[in-house]
Parts: C-alpha cells; sequence; structure tokens
C-alpha cells in the first residue's frame, strides 16, 4: 500500500514549506538591513534552514527509493 509513503512523503512536504517560509525571512531580513551583526545572525539562520531543507531531499530521496524498491518487488511477485 502506497498509503505510509504518502503520509510520510506529505509530513516532508509539510516541513519543506516551514523551511521556505523561515528561509524567505531570513532573506528579506538580509535584504532590509544592513548592518553586520544582523546580516551575521541572517546568514547563520540562511545555513541552517539550507542545511535542514538538504537533509529533508536526502530523506525525501531515501523514501522514495524503498517505496519504489517493495513495489518493483510486489509486482515481480
Amino acid at each position: 500500500s502506497s498509503e505510509p509513503y504518502l503520509r510520510e512523503l506529505g509530513n516532508i512536504i509539510t516541513k519543506l514549506r516551514v523551511l521556505g517560509v523561515s528561509y524567505n525571512e531570513a532573506v528579506k531580513t538580509l535584504n532590509s538591513y544592513h548592518s553586520v551583526k544582523t546580516a551575521q545572525r541572517m546568514i547563520h539562520q540562511l545555513e541552517i534552514c539550507s542545511a535542514a531543507i538538504i537533509r529533508l531531499e536526502v530523506q525525501t530521496i531515501q523514501l522514495t527509493m524503498d517505496f519504489e524498491s517493495r513495489e518493483s518487488v510486489i509486482l515481480t511477485l
């Protein structure tokens, strides 16, 4: 059944949306304020968001590969 796969994929998409909002807010702040301290803080926030996005992308790829391998086994039976 694809239900667990779709549920987990939906969870990942939700997390990516939240991270995307945080990322966009950090970029807007970075573009609005010109103090060095604020820029450093926003760049650090962007680095954290980028790392989290990459982890979720890797998780999505692994989830999809696992699902596809299970489905191919079922189809061959």
